[in-house]
């Protein structure tokens, strides 16, 4: 018994256990490192025989998911704490222009108009 990816290499495994149910059912432990299709295959060499398992897609998520996650994660918080900080200090400038520009109307409209004659 063993077992193979898509592209028929073997996948080296320890000796298949029995199953604790009773029946001739066996179990196959194996660890695989690379997202693929896999399937048991049992070859009885006596006969010349050799049947297969339905293939089945086994999922390997990499350890650098959760670490590139959390990298996007905080370039997008200092992005928006840039931004936010941005925003103020947008803000703070043009409060400070503004009032600025009222002193300077309020300035000149208390002095009287000259009249030229």
């Amino acid at each position: 018994m063993e077992l193979q990816n898509r592209a028929n290499i073997t996948i080296h495994v320890g000796d298949p256990e029995p199953s604790l149910n009773g029946e001739h059912d066996y179990i196959l432990h194996a660890v695989v490192t690379k997202e693929d299709h896999y399937r048991c295959v049992v070859t009885q060499d006596n006969i010349c025989h050799q049947i297969y398992s339905k293939e089945t897609l086994v999922p390997v998520s990499s350890g650098n998911d959760p670490l590139i996650g959390g990298m996007i994660g905080c370039i997008i918080v200092i992005g928006v704490l840039a931004a936010a900080v941005a925003f103020l200090l947008y803000k703070l400038h043009r409060n400070r222009n503004s009032s600025g520009q009222q002193d300077d109307k309020t300035n000149g409209a208390t002095s009287p108009p000259k009249r030229s004659t």
